[in-house]
């Protein structure tokens, strides 16, 4: 099967490409040159370049492409609606036409944050412009499975991390407490709120699930741990699995009783998922991986 992964330059695509390749035939879409290893490369925008000459053979689409950064997109709502919404519904209309199925990363930053554990059930409610995008590229998802019949699968994904982040703005809460702590500066925690955060490869696991899924028309997954964990523990954890000497600053700290969890059991019951890395070990592999970056670029 020829599975074509949109955005594969990116962190999560990286990963989602090494590990698809080993069982299926991989195109890679993103707008730079080819990935070592990825000969059979497509470099297209996919808001303004023609997808459907790409889609020859492919059976299914992994729609990973997208603008991340939450808090840059309170800047630029224009900017990320027609890269996240308007770039998957081109993507569908590509899928729809070439009859291939389509795999599609939302985002925790659809709900609001509660005082319980979100499912797929929970009413979405962004608060930020990225949420929004993500949230109407659901839409389209959804209403392609409905009207069209397309096999489409949404996964949302909740805090992300591993080996390849890198912090962008207020995203990427794990590499940014790294940096701080493997400088010796003070880790600067905001909030008392629980997120669960999961290791890629455990990402990577509900792609490949969702491929084989074989239901028809639209489905939507959680995919997490289905733990949480509050960002002072994630500070002190980092804090202590690189020996740093670094103070915690929660000064000042905003309280709060909503967080953002996700109950898995759909994913679970349905996907056959099951997340395997806690957190302990999934953040030491992450650190065992910016060391050994660090050696290599001495």
């Amino acid at each position: 099967m020829r599975v074509l992964i949109t955005g594969a330059s990116g962190f999560i695509g990286r990963h989602t490409a090494r590990a698809m390749a080993e069982e299926y035939d991989v195109r890679t879409m993103h707008r730079g040159a080819a990935l070592p290893g990825f000969p059979d490369h497509a470099s297209v925008d996919i808001v303004k370049d023609p997808i459907l000459p790409w889609m020859d053979g492919v059976s299914a689409v992994v729609h990973l492409a997208g603008i991340g950064d939450v808090g840059a997109s309170r800047d630029d709502p224009l900017g990320y609606n027609l890269v996240n919404a308007v770039g998957t519904l081109r993507i569908l209309e590509a899928a729809r036409l070439s009859k291939a199925a389509m795999v599609f990363a939302s985002s925790q930053h659809v709900f609001r944050p509660s005082t319980s554990m979100l499912t797929e059930r929970s009413t979405p409610h962004p608060q930020n412009v990225y949420g929004t995008s993500k949230l109407m590229a659901e839409r389209w998802c959804e209403m392609y499975g409905r009207v069209y019949g397309i096999r489409s699968r949404v996964l949302r994904l909740f805090s992300v991390y591993g080996p390849g982040q890198t912090g962008q703005g207020n995203s990427g809460v794990v590499s940014i407490f790294h940096d701080r702590a493997a400088r010796g500066e003070p880790i600067v925690v905001m909030s008392n709120q629980r997120r669960d955060f999961t290791h890629v490869a455990d990402i990577v696991r509900g792609f490949l699930a969702a491929l084989t899924y074989t239901s028809e028309g639209h489905a939507l997954f959680n995919i997490g741990t289905g733990v949480g964990t509050s960002f002072g523990r994630l500070a002190r954890t980092i804090r202590t699995l690189l020996h740093s000497s670094s103070s915690i600053d929660d000064s000042h700290i905003q309280r709060t009783a909503q967080h953002l969890v996700p109950n898995v059991k759909a994913a679970r019951a349905e996907l056959g998922y099951e997340a395997r890395i806690a957190l302990l070990e999934g953040l030491q592999d992450y650190c065992d991986w910016t060391r050994q970056s660090a050696l290599r670029t001495a």
